[in-house]
């Protein structure tokens, strides 16, 4: 039960469509070692975020300061990734082995550095808890789920994006990637508005 708890729970974490998801979709429409990369990093951290919770160590996290720096983290991860990604021209080879370390760590990065991720897997967690009157979870089913399902849902960007977009011509391909780093840049404004607001309010 703890698995498939974990199932449902990362499918319905990576499922919203966010950076995350955007910038694999762009990775996966290049063909790139990047994706695979930037998805273990991703379900590591994942992995990781919801095992402390369960194991009870994330409530500083959930201290108002403490998540605002991770906001602010997270905030100029997109940042950068949106100006190199727009600045970027499109690759036809895929990047030699030594390159796959940088988008691992960009992908654990946006996760661990997220505190929204920390909320949803506190909130979901006492939520299964409370649903199925289970006074304890067991972290390596839960965990093995979780990966699992953000596993699944991954595979099902990155077919996208190989199987339909890195078909198209050059210049879609590209306008597709300017588009993206639009977004990861307005989703980087966004996170930083809400550190500065947050801040003065303090």
């Amino acid at each position: 039960m703890d698995f498939i708890a974990g199932l449902v729970g990362g499918i319905s974490s990576s499922m919203p469509i966010g950076p995350i998801n955007l910038i694999l979709l762009d990775m996966a429409s290049r063909r790139s070692l990047a994706a695979p990369a930037f998805v273990s990093g991703v379900c590591l951290a994942d992995g990781l975020l919801a095992g402390l919770t369960l194991w009870g160590a994330l409530h500083i996290l959930l201290e108002p300061k403490v998540a605002l720096a991770l906001a602010a983290v997270c905030a100029s991860l997109l940042l950068i990734y949106g100006v190199i990604s727009w600045k970027a021209k499109p690759t036809v080879n895929a990047p030699h082995i030594s390159t796959v370390m940088v988008p691992a760590a960009l992908g654990f990065s946006l996760c661990i550095f997220n505190p929204l991720f920390t909320v949803f897997w506190i909130s979901y967690i006492l939520g299964y808890k409370e649903i199925f009157a289970v006074s304890s979870v067991g972290i390596p089913g839960f965990v093995g789920g979780l990966i699992t399902g953000d596993l699944i849902w991954f595979a099902v960007i990155g077919f996208i994006g190989v199987r339909f977009l890195s078909k198209k011509s050059p210049l879609v391909l590209n306008r597709l990637r300017r588009a993206t780093s639009v977004i990861v840049l307005m989703f980087s404004a966004y996170l930083f508005s809400v550190v500065v607001v947050r801040v003065f309010d303090v």
